[in-house]
């Protein structure tokens, strides 16, 4: 890390350069140095609105400090900058998930899956969660639908446990308990 500080430095002594200014806070984050990050990626917003690479590692910055409400207000504000990005869309619904926020979650979801379809970034992650969030909406037979293209969609014995294991939780949180029972043995 101090040697990509210094390379960055010296780029940025020459010209003000977002890419340098953004992986001179990268260094900060990976440092554990969170303020000095949280400046360096808040300075490259400022001078350069559209780039967006500067708002993910803000993001990331108030995440890792606990600060889900700002982590996702900033990733919300670069999804209406870049709406097709498949990762920061699933970025946007895992942490909606985690903070609660079942609405945003479903749609980012939603639109990962869409996104998604065809793409290199196409992931069993947004099946999985945007079935968690449809269990936790009361819409169970929806989630199991969901669980049961995941499985057709991503053939893993990795993908197919993390399947039956929401599927457990959908059967659960419907008040199932025999079908819950079921899926755990």
């Amino acid at each position: 890390y101090d040697h990509a500080k210094q390379v960055f430095e010296q780029i940025l002594a020459k010209r003000d350069i977002p890419w340098a200014k953004t992986g001179l806070g990268k260094v900060a984050y990976y440092k554990n140095d969170m303020d000095r990050a949280r400046q360096l990626f808040r300075e490259v917003i400022n001078q350069n609105p559209a780039y967006l690479e500067a708002h993910d590692w803000l993001a990331k910055c108030y995440e890792a400090a606990g600060e889900l409400e700002e982590a996702q207000r900033i990733l919300v504000r670069s999804t209406e900058l870049s709406p097709h990005s498949v990762l920061r869309q699933k970025n946007l619904g895992e942490l909606a998930h985690k903070r609660g926020d079942m609405e945003t979650a479903e749609k980012a979801f939603r639109k990962t899956i869409k996104l998604g379809e065809f793409s290199v970034h196409k992931s069993p992650v947004a099946y999985l969660g945007l079935a968690k969030v449809c269990s936790t909406r009361n819409n169970p037979a929806e989630a199991l639908q969901i669980l049961k293209n995941v499985t057709k969609e991503f053939e893993s014995p990795e993908t197919a446990l993390h399947a039956k294991v929401v599927e457990g939780l959908v059967y659960s949180e419907a008040g199932d308990h025999i079908n819950a029972q079921k899926v755990s043995k």
